[in-house]
């Protein structure tokens, strides 16, 4: 909070609410410490913090103890202070502050005087002071109220002029045009002026918040069936979850193609080395070539044939599978190794 410079006026209304304060300090103080083992010993000293440095004129600087002694006492054990409050915030200007202040310091007064509890004299005084000067804050001040919101309508945002301030809360303004401002966590801020006049009470609502209607879905038209005509219904074919990507089975047929590549070509290879042996042309040093090769390669091309029949049969049960459907998910990883004697392709599966 930023204190500005005082004008004369303020200083003189800063002078005579010290005077007032400190003429009905001693007594409060007093009052507070008249009650031995009282809880209210514990803020006689946080009192008295905050009277030195109102008297030394730092007013900002006692509200905080003030405020602190209010809030611990409550309205009804600490309507005292609350003059005292009323008058700081006089004295800085704030007018909503001290007005809250001066009818909290009078309703607890009132209260009193209804149960016949007998008052001090600078209470009585106090109590004159507060409604002399409660009327000229209202004959002289503007009044603003943020209304509080409907239900579902909640305003969890209100300022006036930029300072914010808390819904239901009424609110001292100079006679003039104001900047309200409303939102919510569901709207953007509502922003507009109002002009506000001496005396008058304002209180400010909320635009309301347009319902949002979905628009209705145009009837979808009635078959017109004959009478005479059977009714016919579509059954829509039952959902079955397929229990792997169709992608398994690309890949699988792929592997099997490809080992039956290998399969052909082995065998070629090896049918080529039994002709080139049995060919009498052949010489003795080609032929003996041949007799040390060729068991290799018939191994490998029986080999060869076993694995793409293999990779066929895998590849026939997952597309079976497949086409089943099946609430379970298969695991299926595709296997592959290479070797100097050859190469094997397949594919390991858990149903």
């Amino acid at each position: 909070m930023s204190i500005r410079p005082l004008s004369e006026r303020r200083r003189r209304r800063v002078a005579i609410a010290i005077a007032l304060a400190v003429t009905s300090a001693g007594a409060q103080v007093a009052g507070i410490a008249r009650a031995d083992g009282d809880p209210l010993d514990a803020y006689r000293d946080t009192f008295r913090r905050g009277m030195e440095r109102y008297r030394a004129g730092a007013v900002a600087e006692a509200v905080p103890y003030w405020e602190n002694v209010y809030r611990e006492l409550g309205p009804a054990k600490g309507y005292r202070v609350a003059y005292n409050l009323a008058r700081a915030y006089d004295a800085l200007g704030d007018s909503s502050r001290a007005a809250e202040k001066y009818e909290a310091f009078l309703a607890e007064h009132a209260a009193r005087a209804g149960a016949h509890a007998a008052e001090e004299a600078v209470v009585v005084a106090e109590a004159d002071a507060s409604r002399a000067r409660l009327a000229e804050l209202v004959a002289t001040k503007a009044r603003l109220r943020i209304a509080l919101p409907a239900p579902g309508n909640s305003a969890l945002v209100a300022r006036i002029d930029g300072v914010d301030v808390r819904v239901g809360d009424v609110i001292y303004v100079a006679p003039g045009a104001h900047t309200v401002s409303l939102g919510s966590t569901h709207r953007d801020l509502e922003t507009r002026v109002v002009e506000a006049h001496a005396g008058e009470l304002l209180d400010i609502e909320a635009t309301p918040a347009a319902p949002s209607v979905p628009p209705e879905a145009p009837a979808a038209p009635a078959p017109r069936v004959a009478a005479s005509t059977p009714a016919l219904v579509a059954v829509a074919a039952p959902h079955r979850d397929r229990p792997f990507a169709p992608v398994v089975l690309v890949f699988a047929g792929g592997v099997t193609l490809l080992g039956g590549a290998v399969t052909t070509f082995a065998y070629a290879s090896a049918l080529s080395k039994h002709t080139t042996y049995g060919d009498a042309s052949t010489s003795a040093a080609a032929r003996d070539a041949v007799r040390s090769s060729y068991p290799s390669a018939r191994t490998f091309a029986y080999g060869s044939l076993g694995v793409t029949i293999a990779l066929a049969a895998a590849t026939g049960a997952l597309a079976t599978y497949y086409l089943l459907g099946g609430d379970a998910h298969a695991a299926v990883i595709p296997t592959a190794s290479i070797a100097p004697s050859g190469a094997s392709f397949g594919a390991m599966g858990r149903f």
